[in-house]
């Protein structure tokens, strides 16, 4: 049985946030799926008041969106706007901008559909647009962020519902992945050719002296403060060095705040996807500091092989899915555990083989590879006869 054409795919991307914000997994994996298959990438749409102060309302072609023949980013219209206490009406809005990008995919030349969902808010599309098969993408936890609540029954039903699962980390496979027989574990990748080339450092980090321990990512209540906090206090010859925008949680700006009084540590704020590999491969010992807790007991950063594949040695906290790679980072625990990781890898750290083996495991974790997977999985679904 041959599989069906993959530029016969047309797929809706049903997305929490824009291409014009920082790159997520999605925003990574869709992009080069993109580059195989028609993709719709529904922006959110603006909640109704945005009707009224219209001006709130930004672009959605940033200076981030891929340039991809079949990816095409689909705002929604004031017209079309979101009501979370109204689920009907939300409902109406998010089918007429359903079925406005499967017709532009099937304009596109677009045969079987794929309905895309990457959050469980979104379940209600499986019923509003036709579609030959639906996904459903886990790329973070929900139902376990801050305590051990039982996933929602909404989240329950679309795992049931949808024809092909796919589940990022080794946890959250263990925690959800027997629900439907379609799944498939997609693991986060990285733009390797792009973080394994060495460029010139930006000016803003050029001026801060080595050795340099930086983070790359947002930061958030989930990174472990007073431990940073302790290694900047302790080792006053050492540069932290901080790359991302901070979430609006609570918290976050007090510590980066005690932080800034120090004159070794360095926030340098958020910069766009295309050039944060110019800060990592930069740095002389690259940082993954997080609360060990329900929440990160399932999350896979994103950041760990965009590490490896600059590079340079890393030391993480002991996060379950990150044990695979054991032989290529550095875990520490306490404050002294720390010291001590770092401190070793600021000594070994121009050890090529040890260089080498990380960038192995990285370039295994290509985002183009990875979108092929998924690719191929689809088309495997979509054969005559196992068709949703």
């Amino acid at each position: 049985m041959s599989a069906i054409d993959v530029s016969s795919l047309g797929i809706i991307a049903l997305v929490p946030d824009r291409w014009s914000e920082m790159w997520q997994s999605r925003h990574h994996l869709l992009s080069r799926v993109a580059e195989q298959c028609h993709v719709a990438w529904m922006n959110p749409a603006h909640h109704w008041r945005s009707i009224l102060h219209p001006r709130a309302t930004v672009s959605a072609n940033g200076p981030e969106t891929p340039q991809r023949a079949r990816l095409r980013i689909c705002d929604a219209p004031l017209w079309l706007p979101r009501f979370y206490s109204q689920p009907t009406l939300n409902d109406m809005t998010l089918a007429l901008r359903l079925n406005s990008a499967r017709q532009s995919l099937i304009r596109a030349g677009a045969k079987y559909i794929v309905l895309y969902v990457w959050r469980p808010e979104f379940a209600s599309a499986l019923r509003l647009v036709k579609h030959h098969l639906s996904c459903y993408h886990i790329d973070d936890e929900y139902s376990f962020a801050a305590s051990k609540v039982p996933m929602s029954a909404t989240e329950l039903r679309l795992l049931q519902q949808v024809g092909q699962v796919f589940i990022h980390s080794d946890t959250m496979l263990r925690a959800k992945g027997g629900i439907n027989p379609h799944t498939s574990h997609i693991p986060n990748g990285v733009d390797y050719a792009r973080y394994s080339v060495m460029v010139p450092e930006p000016d803003d980090l050029r001026a801060i002296p080595h050795p340099r321990i930086g983070y790359s990512g947002w930061l958030k209540p989930q990174i472990n403060w007073p431990l940073l906090q302790a290694l900047a206090d302790r080792h006053s010859d050492w540069s932290f060095v901080f790359v991302g925008d901070q979430q609006r949680q609570p918290g976050v700006a007090d510590h980066v705040a005690r932080l800034q009084r120090l004159r070794n540590v360095h926030f340098l704020g958020g910069r766009p996807t295309a050039a944060l590999h110019g800060y990592v491969q930069h740095f002389d010992v690259s940082l993954m500091p997080y609360e060990m807790n329900e929440y990160t007991h399932f999350i896979y950063p994103v950041k760990v092989h965009e590490y490896l594949a600059a590079g340079s040695p890393v030391v993480a906290s002991p996060l379950p899915n990150l044990r695979e790679f054991e032989n290529v980072l550095a875990f520490a625990g306490s404050a002294d555990e720390w010291s001590c990781a770092i401190g070793m890898a600021l000594k070994t750290g121009d050890n090529q083989r040890a260089r080498q083996a990380r960038q192995i495991v990285a370039s295994r974790h290509d985002w183009s590879a990875l979108a092929s997977r998924v690719v191929s999985i689809l088309q495997t679904r979509l054969q005559p006869g196992v068709v949703q």
